[in-house]
């Protein structure tokens, strides 16, 4: 069992130039790590918070508190009153039953002292209903001033510009539509519009979303030498910008040039990855053996996914084979196979290259005939010089925004497919151009904040740790049973993978699996024992010397469980109000998610905006000495260039299971239908039929394993109230609720004034802040909500009333959860003095299985 290490011992700290050692040496973190952050500032949300609006909520919510005191006063006075007259009973009693129905009762035969304890609730009532109309007056003003904010913000190039990026028929719709209306307009598509303007703020101010210049990368280094966190904002917000065309449309070109039969044999054909060859048979899942003819068996047999259909006809010609006596009789048993859905036969370039136009280019230019080589490149060119428009309007919203437009229509008329995809899909690379950008200035994390930082957080990654061993032991139990399973079925020891891994996956990733739901259980049940909270606290605090021992203990495992999972991905947000307030240590950690079996710094959207990315390549080198086998993934599931993982070391094997490209030689890839499954009892393993490459199961399946369990790091089950759990000074859980919908449905009223005063009466009754992200069964990211914003309530009701309107089970919840931290700790400022909500994305390692 692993011992923890002593609070009052002093180890000396271990650092590299890639790596920085916790005290706990079994844990290293990457000394590079990303900063995201927003591009707009904070303030530009908050403007539309209305202090005398929450002001005038709160007298009335008093006002309401002193109604419902004097009428608990008077009904007591008034049943202590009752007596034993007949008459006088049915009078009080009477009286009673109007206080509860909120009324005015008349006090006509009703002694003196209960007249004037009657007057006093009919005179809390009256102040209640000027409370209310003062409220209703302060609200319709409030709601003027937050519109007028909202449209100086909307107004502005940077906005428009941002909005051009994302969703550039907004800018045509909603934002022109409001700002040519009064700001008193009351009309339904006024309403909407400006609600979906109040939506796209939030989004650009109050998460970290990176995408964009509304969203740059920064990077900044731990350093466990320095002796204080060192921050330069810099000049600018910006450092650098990139524009990038998405790798589908590059494709969707690439196909549309291959439409022409001229240009084929200059284009690549691959096998299908799932079916393999042996001498006169095709290999199918799930299929019997088809017989092949010698013609078909050869073409198929030259399909090595390296060399042209023109290269495969000269080799094969000379050989005299009955079918294939001439270029076009290949060319012609190549259609057919490719009809056949055998192979692929075109131009094609990998979605991980986030500059794929070149490479399509010099398929391009292999084409050896003058015409149809010179129709291809102008077709090529001419995408390419709209996309150069759009790279030259980058800092100009109308410009830009007839660039993209014009793109747009170069590429319909290019290939006659819509210019935009997976509309309202988040990560799916929707449109045919984006921009990334590097944020300005330079952070040093020193030493006092990593050591606030690895004591606390040494506990989670031993907790996860166990959490990650305990489901790759899961899995690996199902994968043996999976093997067996067909194994048996086959009559065979040993069992294709290209039936294997479509088996796995189906019930991988089942909407009803229950594979891993015990150890989830287990996992929770260790931490409640450990925190024995009772049910009533709402902000717990734990110091990490005192529950250390139990949670070394409880938690002890052998190592991460696989080389995939030997990765752990924090990401921590700051709590401070400045710089400064992080060297005096008045700061706290926040922790916001924590992903297992995986390294998040190695996205496109990130590796593209390091200064120097072969400090990356270096760190995941001395991480991962062995070559590993890498998925290339599908772009049907990750259809956006951005998000295709990018630290692949020339070492490394890519395994390919759909019809998508890579860069990597044939040398280092390898076809699932090049593979199968075998036994020895005590391990599976994944090996080439030719015996040169054998993996263990898990290590090839690691990266589908990660999409299963990269979020099950939650310590605590779903409730309708969280605590905020703070171990020293790291926020491990920020304070959550979970409130049905249909008791939320009683907050909607006839108007928005009415529905705020609810929601902020709601909101104060179960305790809620201020500031809070909230989360509907209908969206993946949560929304901002800030109750003293009268337009961001009136979007949060908005969005209530659909829900409620909609389709939605009964059962169905909405979740909200503190901001923390709120936009007054934004720690993250620019050289002006603007602030920014940001988040650190960490890269950790598991060294325990490796220590001697």
């Amino acid at each position: 069992m692993t011992s923890p290490p002593s609070p009052h011992h002093s180890v000396p700290r271990q650092q590299t130039d890639q790596h920085v050692q916790f005290s706990d040496s079994s844990w290293s973190i990457w000394r590079w790590t990303a900063l995201r952050g927003t591009g707009f500032p904070v303030n530009q949300a908050l403007r539309l918070a209305s202090p005398a609006c929450q002001t005038a909520a709160e007298e009335c919510l008093h006002a309401e508190a002193t109604v419902r005191q004097t009428k608990q006063a008077t009904i007591a006075q008034l049943k202590d009153a009752r007596g034993d007259d007949a008459d006088q009973r049915k009078i009080i009693t009477n009286i009673i039953h109007q206080l509860h129905a909120d009324k005015s009762p008349a006090t006509t035969n009703v002694p003196d002292h209960l007249r004037e304890a009657l007057a006093t609730v009919a005179q809390a009532q009256q102040q209640r209903a000027e409370a209310h109309a003062r409220f209703a007056a302060t609200f319709t003003e409030a709601t003027l001033i937050s519109a007028q904010a909202l449209q100086a913000v909307v107004a502005t190039e940077p906005f428009q510009r941002a909005l051009v990026w994302q969703n550039r028929k907004i800018v045509a719709s909603s934002v022109q539509h409001f700002l040519r209306h009064p700001l008193t307009e009351t009309d339904r598509d006024y309403l909407r519009n400006r609600s979906v303007l109040v939506k796209y703020l939030h989004r650009y101010t109050m998460k970290n979303d990176t995408i964009g210049f509304f969203g740059p990368v920064g990077w900044c280094r731990w350093d466990g030498q320095a002796a204080e966190t060192q921050y330069d904002p810099g000049a600018d917000v910006i450092a650098r910008r990139t524009t990038y065309l998405e790798g589908w449309g590059i494709n969707a070109i690439a196909q549309a040039i291959a439409a022409d039969p001229a240009v084929l044999p200059w284009a690549t054909p691959r096998l299908m990855p799932q079916i393999h060859l042996t001498p006169g048979l095709l290999h199918i899942p799930f299929a019997k053996p088809l017989p092949l003819s010698p013609a078909q068996s050869a073409v198929l047999m030259a399909c090595t996914g390296d060399v042209t259909a023109q290269t495969i006809a000269q080799r094969l010609v000379p050989q005299r084979i009955p079918g294939l006596a001439t270029p076009a009789e290949v060319y012609a048993m190549l259609a057919q196979m490719q009809k056949f859905r055998r192979i692929t036969w075109s131009f094609d370039v990998t979605l991980e290259n986030p500059f794929p136009a070149p490479a399509l280019q010099r398929q391009l230019e292999r084409i050896e005939l003058a015409a149809p080589r010179m129709a291809a490149m102008a077709k090529l060119d001419a995408y390419l010089q709209a996309a150069q428009r759009v790279q030259a309007a980058s800092t100009d919203a109308p410009q830009l925004n007839q660039a993209i437009e014009a793109l747009e229509t170069t590429f319909t008329t290019l290939t006659g497919a819509t210019a935009v995809r997976s509309t309202g899909q988040m990560y799916a690379g929707r449109t045919l151009v984006y921009e990334d950008c590097q944020r300005g200035g330079k952070l040093t994390l020193g030493a006092p904040a990593l050591q606030t930082l690895e004591r606390p957080m040494a506990l989670l990654l031993t907790s996860a740790r166990w959490l990650t061993f305990h489901l790759t032991q899961a899995a690996r139990a199902f994968l043996r049973a999976a093997h067996t399973e067909l194994a048996q079925k086959n009559g065979t020891t040993s069992v294709e993978f290209a039936e294997f891994f479509p088996w796995v996956n189906s019930r991988l990733f089942a909407p009803d699996s229950t594979l891993f739901d015990d150890v989830r259980s287990q996992f929770q049940q260790r931490w409640a024992a450990i925190l024995a909270l009772s049910g009533n606290e709402r902000h717990p605090r734990f110091a990490a010397a005192d529950i250390a021992p139990a949670i070394y203990a409880t938690f002890d495992a052998p190592g991460p469980g696989c080389a995939t999972a030997r990765y752990y991905s924090p990401d921590l947000m700051i709590d401070a109000v400045d710089v400064a307030a992080i060297n005096r240590g008045d700061f706290r950690f926040v922790l916001g998610e924590l992903h297992l079996t995986m390294n998040t710094l190695g996205s496109l959207i990130f590796t593209q905006q390091h200064p120097q990315i072969s400090d990356l390549y270096a760190a995941t080198e001395q991480d991962q000495p062995e070559p590993q086998i890498l998925q290339l993934t599908s772009s049907h599931l990750v259809p956006a260039t951005r998000s295709y993982q990018s630290l692949v070391l020339p070492k490394d094997i890519r395994l390919i299971t759909s019809t998508d490209v890579c860069d990597a030689p044939t040398s280092h890839t390898l076809r699932m239908g090049d593979l199968v499954v075998t036994s020895n009892g005590a391990a599976l393993h994944v090996q080439s039929r030719d015996g040169k490459f054998a993996f263990d199961a898990l290590d090839v399946l690691g990266d589908f394993l990660s999409l299963v369990i990269a979020d099950d790091f939650v310590i605590t089950p779903p409730s309708a109230h969280s605590p905020r759990i703070t171990i020293d000074q790291l926020v491990v859980t920020r304070e959550a609720w979970r409130i049905p919908i249909t008791e939320m449905g009683r907050l909607v009223a006839k108007t928005t004034a009415e529905s705020y005063l609810n929601l902020y009466r709601w909101a104060q009754l179960n305790g809620m802040p201020q500031y809070l992200f909230y989360r509907t069964p209908k969206e993946r990211k949560p929304g901002f909500l800030d109750l003293a914003s009268p337009l961001g309530v009136e979007l949060f009701m908005r969005e209530l009333r659909r829900l409620i309107n909609t389709e939605v089970p009964g059962d169905a919840l909405l979740s909200f959860s503190e901001m923390l931290p709120d936009p007054h700790h934004a720690w993250l400022a620019d050289a002006q003095g603007n602030h920014y909500t940001s988040e650190l994305r960490i890269a950790v390692v598991d060294q325990k299985d490796r220590q001697a």
